[in-house]
C-alpha cells in the first residue's frame, strides 16, 4: 500500500465515519454496516456504507497487536456477525484508520471497542467503504484492492 494512498484513504474514511455510528445492517452476498450521521459537521449525502467481504474482528480494546492475515481471524457464523454489528449500534465511531503495512481498516468506538476488518486477500477486495444514493456530482468510495492496495 502506497503511503500518499493510505493518507488519502483515511482522510476520506475519517469524513465518512468518524463521528457518526453505526445504524443499521444491510443483507445480502455480503453484511454491510450501514453508518449513521449523529454530528454537527456538513452530512454526507447518500447512505454511508461498509460492505464485510473478508473476515473480521469486534476487540473490547485495542490489541497488543492486530492480526496480519484473514486466517488469523475467526470464522464467524452469521448470527454471531449480526449479534456483533447490533452490539455496536448507536456507538460513535472515534477514530478510523488502516493496517501499517495492509490496508486492514481499523475502526475505534466512543466505548473503547475496535472493529478489524481484514485487508488483504491475493484474489478479492476485502471491504469497501462509501456512499450511495447521493449526489450524481459527490462520489465517495474506499477499497482494499486484491494485492493489498488501496483505491479511492
Amino acid at each position: 500500500m502506497e503511503a500518499e494512498d493510505k493518507k488519502i484513504a483515511e482522510a476520506v474514511l475519517s469524513h465518512l465515519c468518524v463521528g457518526a455510528q453505526v445504524g443499521g445492517i444491510r443483507f445480502g452476498p455480503v453484511l454491510q454496516i450501514l453508518i449513521d450521521s449523529v454530528s454537527e459537521k456538513p452530512a454526507v449525502h447518500g447512505r454511508v456504507y461498509i460492505n464485510l467481504s473478508s473476515t473480521w474482528k469486534v476487540y473490547d480494546s485495542v490489541p497488543s497487536v492486530f492480526p496480519d492475515k484473514e486466517e488469523d481471524l475467526p470464522e464467524l457464523d452469521a448470527e454471531e456477525q449480526i449479534r456483533l454489528i447490533c452490539s455496536l449500534r448507536e456507538v460513535p465511531i472515534a477514530k478510523v484508520e488502516l493496517g501499517e503495512s495492509q490496508p486492514h481498516l481499523i475502526v475505534t468506538l466512543e466505548d473503547g471497542r475496535v472493529m478489524f476488518l481484514n485487508g488483504r486477500h491475493e484474489m478479492y477486495e476485502c471491504w469497501q467503504s462509501g456512499a450511495s444514493g447521493g449526489e450524481p456530482n459527490e462520489m465517495w468510495m474506499v477499497v482494499a484492492c486484491p494485492g493489498g492496495g488501496v483505491a479511492v
